[in-house]
């Protein structure tokens, strides 16, 4: 369904293939759009669109080369540069993205990507994105909107994305206080989205391959910087009383023997608070683990969050 408010902004709230294909037969590939990445409101258009990336620094009143956050819809749209003990190659996209990037920082990424986390890479032999790279990084995001990330797919092109403001004012949150529609060829905004919360991302950039934070966002910095040193393991079973506290304990003393970097934990989806069960607690004392300090917990989205690796 598409909609229109007084000011004649055209906006599409539906998300499929053929909407997002009649929006392309209206407006082509060169465009400002309204959308929302699933955390706030932002406007941008496609990476390789220089008369529209114009237009919104125009419209910001800000300096050229101050740099966007450019949105691809899954990490399969980077490939990467590793150490010949880390390489790996990911199934890149219709217009992928090189980078430097180690297994370490690929672990954050598949951690917390889709999500309200923005890294900062280094960028290698990408010409298509230099005009977005600020001293060789580039800001990249998958952001949590399916939608968005859908409409990203069929335009087979990233898109930048920036705050919805004059430099130097405060970002328009909220649908009704977006009045300048001039700014905008049409949006994209799906009806759950619109009274949605604003929540800033937390951008971490790369160096030497150390995650150093840039700006503080939803997802505690903190919390980062352990995930990278240590991924979470997160072992679900139903009662995390007997099966998935006997493999969190069995796998935390194997990686101990082998040096392995990772942390371990275990959850349920009942009720928390139960110790291990006792037979469970038997078996485990039979490999020298003692577990009695062992409670059950309820498996939730901030846990899932936290967890690089989950087995159930």
């Amino acid at each position: 369904m598409t909609t229109y408010r007084e000011d004649y902004m055209q906006l599409f709230n539906e998300c499929s293939d053929n909407e997002f294909k009649r929006i392309l037969s209206i407006y082509g590939k060169s465009f400002v759009f309204l959308h929302h990445t699933g955390n706030m409101f932002g406007m941008g258009c496609p990476v390789n669109d220089q008369s529209s990336l114009q237009k919104i620094e125009q419209l910001k009143q800000r300096n050229p080369g101050k740099g966007m956050i450019t949105l691809i819809p899954d990490i399969g749209w980077l490939s990467a540069n590793m150490s010949e003990s880390d390489l790996k190659i990911l199934d890149s996209g219709a217009k992928h993205i090189s980078v430097e990037i180690s297994a370490k920082t690929l672990f954050l990424l598949e951690q917390y990507w889709p999500g309200n986390f923005t890294a900062i890479l280094k960028l290698l032999n990408s010409p298509d994105y230099d005009h977005l790279s600020i001293g060789d990084y580039i800001a990249l995001r998958v952001p949590s909107s399916t939608c968005l990330r859908s409409f990203i797919n069929t335009l087979g092109i990233p898109v930048t994305s920036t705050s919805i403001n004059v430099s130097g004012e405060e970002p328009l949150e909220r649908i009704s206080k977006i009045e300048n529609a001039e700014w905008f060829d049409f949006g994209l905004v799906p009806n759950e989205d619109i009274s949605k919360p604003s929540n800033n991302s937390t951008i971490v950039r790369f160096d030497n391959d150390r995650p150093q934070l840039v700006r503080a966002g939803s997802i505690p910095f903190e919390e980062i910087e352990e995930s990278y040193s240590k991924p979470l393991v997160l072992f679900v079973c139903t009662g995390n009383i007997c099966r998935s506290p006997m493999a969190e304990y069995y796998a935390r003393k194997m990686f101990l023997e082998l040096n392995l970097p990772y942390k371990t934990a275990s959850s349920g989806m009942m009720t928390g608070g139960y110790p291990i069960s006792a037979n469970s607690w038997e078996m485990l004392k039979t490999d020298e683990i003692d577990a009695q300090l062992h409670r059950s917990q309820s498996t939730d989205y901030k846990l899932l969050e936290r967890a690089w690796l989950v087995l159930t």
